[in-house]
This record gives structure tokens, sequence and C-alpha cells, in this order.
């Protein structure tokens, strides 16, 4: 009989309104740290994702400059770098240099419209 009565002094002891309200406090403050901890949790993803793009965006990079480099190392690939960076010409060649006239592109648009004489488009045409 004895073993029965500190069974029920346990159960009253663990059944009060006190232990039920530190019980549930508990229980609060362990589902406030869960939500805290998965929004951590999301960020690090998202800062994961964010990581693993532009690793490879550098490989690519790597491999560009690794190829860019490969063409340095010959001779005609020096010759196309520095004739690209500083126009320089070898001896014996020239640089020509073409700009356009605006006056006789628009001439020459014209020339092409609806409004030309008949006998010239035909002449065209033939041509």
């Amino acid at each position: 009989m004895l073993e029965f009565q500190e069974k029920r002094k346990i159960r009253q002891i663990l059944y009060s309104r006190p232990m039920l309200v530190v019980l549930s406090v508990i229980v609060a403050v362990a589902l406030v740290s869960s939500y805290k901890m998965y929004g951590k949790v999301k960020e690090t993803s998202d800062n994961r994702d964010i990581a693993e793009r532009a690793q490879n965006m550098l490989v690519t990079k790597e491999n560009e400059l690794e190829n860019h480099l490969g063409d340095l190392k010959t001779t005609r690939g020096i010759e196309e770098e520095i004739r690209k960076k500083f126009r320089v010409v070898k001896e014996g060649e020239s640089v020509i240099i073409v700009v356009e006239d605006k006056e006789n592109t628009a001439s020459a648009i014209e020339s092409g419209s609806r409004f030309q004489p008949l006998w010239d488009r035909i002449k065209l045409w033939l041509k």
C-alpha cells in the first residue's frame, strides 16, 4: 500500500498545475529554438547555393584564362595580342581605316526607294 501511495504522490506532483506550466514553458522554448534553427539552416542553404554558383563561374573563368594563356605561349598568339592591344603593324604592312560617309549612305538608301523612276529600276534589275 505504501508503494501505491508513493506512486500517487509522484502523479500528483507531475500533474500539478505548476509542473504543467513549467513543462509548457520548456516545450515553448524548444519550439522557438527549433524555428530559429530552421531559419539558420535555410539561410545557410541559400548561401551554399550562391557560393557554388560563384565557384562554377570562377572555374569557367579559370578555364578560359588557361586557354588564353595557352594561346599566348605561341608566337602567333603573342603577335595577335600585341596587335589587338597596341594597334601595331609589321614592317611593310599598312593600316586602312574605313570611315563611312553619312551623306553617301543616306543617298544610297534613297536611291533604292520606290520613288525611283521605273526605267532606272529596270536597268538595275537587268544588271
